[in-house]
């Protein structure tokens, strides 16, 4: 599963909560219902409507470094690749 379609079966899952179909969940966040079962058929969406779609269930989409990435940054592992 990727991870667009992991935020998105998350997504849906609080709209449920909310009792909302997919269809009032698309209408909320200003996208068709055809949009949204294109997005999750295809695993592709612009990032701007993936974030309105959380928003609208209450869910904020934030951007974390991986683990790996940050124990380079830290050891100094990336400055050598950036000057190359």
């Amino acid at each position: 599963m990727s991870g667009l379609q992991a935020v998105l079966d998350e997504v849906r899952s609080e709209a449920r909560r909310h009792g909302w179909s997919d269809a009032e969940l698309a209408r909320r966040a200003g996208i068709t219902p055809e949009a949204l079962s294109r997005m999750r058929g295809t695993g592709g969406a612009r990032f701007d409507t993936v974030e309105r779609l959380a928003a609208v269930v209450g869910q904020k989409l934030k951007l974390a470094p991986l683990d790996d990435y940050l124990d380079a940054l830290l050891e100094g592992g990336l400055l050598g690749e950036i000057d190359r």
